[in-house]
């Protein structure tokens, strides 16, 4: 039986012409698979008839699809990362920071992409326009590695042995900031902002107004 299913399985070839392949990925929810070369991708939609679109990039490292597999993204050198939509091939969003990108995930809604340097997480929103993270998360330890979890949690993976949870919602880490703070009235200073990714100027998050003090 083993030997008739084997030889009735006729395998589809992917022509790309003139290119090496460095990595595939399959999405996890459609059926699109990118093959990964040194200048481009190729999303390959693996319904008949068989398609092709392709991206001119240089990837550095595996790509990655967002949970519904409709957005595609991927390292575009050391402080860059770039998202596709799988569908078109047009840019979503194109992030450059001024540091070492270890690893980056997305969320499970999709509406942010984590982004980690070795000692802070970065949420940065997946729009074009976008010219700063929503929040950050600081770690203690060394960041290896990120991963959402579809119950509202982000995992940090630290080198030093000690991963974390954390809420990655910008109300959450809001929330989370304000709790710890003693001093009355309790509010967040400029530094903390900047801290937990919270740009603006003195703001009384912590109170559920929003007052902008002048300086």
């Amino acid at each position: 039986m083993l030997q008739s299913l084997t030889s009735a399985l006729v395998p589809t070839t992917l022509p790309i012409p003139g290119e090496s392949v460095s990595s595939i990925l399959a999405s996890p929810r459609n059926s699109t698979a990118a093959v990964v070369n040194p200048d481009s991708i190729h999303l390959w939609k693996t319904s008949v008839p068989l398609s092709d679109l392709k991206i001119a990039a240089k990837v550095t490292g595996d790509p990655k699809f967002s949970p519904s597999g409709k957005l595609l993204a991927a390292r575009t050198g050391p402080g860059a990362v770039r998202v596709w939509s799988a569908e078109t091939g047009y840019t979503v969003a194109n992030v450059e920071v001024n540091y070492d990108i270890v690893s980056f995930a997305f969320s499970p809604d999709e509406s942010v992409l984590g982004i980690a340097s070795t000692g802070t997480v970065e949420l940065w929103p997946l729009d074009t326009a976008a010219k700063r993270p929503v929040g950050a998360i600081p770690s203690a330890q060394s960041i290896a590695d990120i991963a959402f979890l579809p119950d509202g949690e982000l995992l940090v993976g630290a080198r030093g042995g000690n991963s974390f949870l954390t809420p990655w919602r910008r109300e959450d880490l809001i929330q989370g900031v304000c709790s710890v703070l003693t001093r009355k009235p309790a509010a967040l200073t400029p530094a903390e902002l900047q801290t937990y990714g919270l740009a603006g100027n003195y703001h009384d998050y912590c109170s559920g107004k929003t007052v902008i003090a002048r300086r």
